[in-house]
């Protein structure tokens, strides 16, 4: 049986092509944003990049932003939040974050973010005025670090 497969739009100025996001290679999972414009991240400070682009996401969809593990590991920048739910129709904005000691450069076109396409479910929902039973599962209410070390 074929199926479709679900279809993003980005939308970006007519002038400003070279911040369609784009994935490094034909297999990766993730479309990478950039930044429009130069920037800089100051130590133990976030920054909102305007990335320039929206983004018309299918119904039953949502896109998750995420960190470029090269920006982490070197530079140790992170994404802070990021769910965009498929009504949204604004310009996608990431916020980062410079856990680092000393300010962070942003060049102009630089990969800042990834956002991958991730299928959501639509579920029933019921209220219950009454906790859960903790001993109705092996773990309970076990929390932090309860499934081992």
């Amino acid at each position: 049986m074929w199926l479709l497969k679900p279809k993003l739009i980005w939308h970006v100025p007519h002038n400003r092509r070279e911040l369609l996001p784009t994935k490094g290679t034909p297999d990766a999972m993730a479309y990478d944003l950039k930044s429009p414009g130069a920037e800089i991240i100051p130590p133990h400070s976030s920054i909102l990049v305007n990335t320039l682009v929206a983004v018309t996401i299918p119904k039953g969809y949502a896109i998750l932003f995420g960190s470029r593990s090269s920006m982490a590991a070197l530079s140790r920048v992170t994404v802070e939040a990021g769910w965009i739910d498929s009504d949204y129709r604004g310009l996608l904005k990431v916020l980062l974050y410079n856990h680092g000691d000393k300010p962070v450069e942003i060049v102009a076109g630089q990969r800042v973010a990834q956002a991958m396409l991730v299928k959501t479910h639509a579920v029933r929902e019921e209220t219950s005025f009454a906790y859960p039973d903790t001993n109705a599962t092996k773990r309970g209410a076990g929390g932090f670090g309860s499934t081992g070390k």
